[in-house]
């Protein structure tokens, strides 16, 4: 029989916990309710990698949840997110954590298995980028222009296009001659 790898002592992964948090908590309360789970994160032995800061965000579709035998619904939360490495054992320790000790303070939450690198692009990398666009954005501006011009052009050069459609009025003198 082979053993599963995810149960050996000492097999650390990579996991992403992203929760959103319940509208209501604001500041100090939202402050606590992060460095509690950064506390039991620590105290399971954790190496935090990077983590995203709370963030009140408006939500894709209203969400519902049981608090204290009261549907709660929202539109909106707080949420946080924190990349982490810990023995594989452990990590349903952090689940419930989160299912049972913060029961009341999460309205959903989700952990993946990930990797260590960043997988976001750093600021710079995102200013690049967005310097790609805009330069992208001018140069289509300027061919579209171009083309323009160059049409004006030709068709002035021709002489045979008028603002209504017919030929210029010497143009057509001299076809009559």
């Amino acid at each position: 029989m082979q053993e599963n790898e995810s149960h050996i002592v000492g097999a650390e992964r990579v996991y992403e916990l992203s929760v959103l948090l319940v509208p209501e908590l604001q500041d100090s309360a939202l402050s606590q309710a992060v460095a509690d789970l950064k506390t039991k994160l620590s105290d399971l032995g954790v190496n935090i990698i990077k983590e995203g800061g709370p963030t009140h965000i408006k939500l894709a579709y209203q969400v519902e949840k049981h608090i204290n035998n009261k549907i709660k619904k929202v539109n909106f939360a707080n949420f946080y997110w924190i990349k982490f490495e810990i023995d594989s054992f452990k990590i349903q320790d952090v689940k419930k954590f989160v299912d049972m000790k913060m029961n009341e303070l999460v309205m959903r939450h989700l952990i993946i298995k990930t990797i260590a690198t960043d997988t976001f692009l750093t600021d710079v990398a995102e200013a690049r980028l967005e310097d790609i666009k805009n330069e992208e954005l001018i140069e289509e501006v300027l061919n579209s222009d171009l083309s323009a011009e160059i049409a004006l052009e030709k068709a002035d050069e021709e002489n045979t296009i008028t603002d209504l459609g017919e030929k210029p009025l010497e143009s057509a003198n001299v076809a009559k001659e």
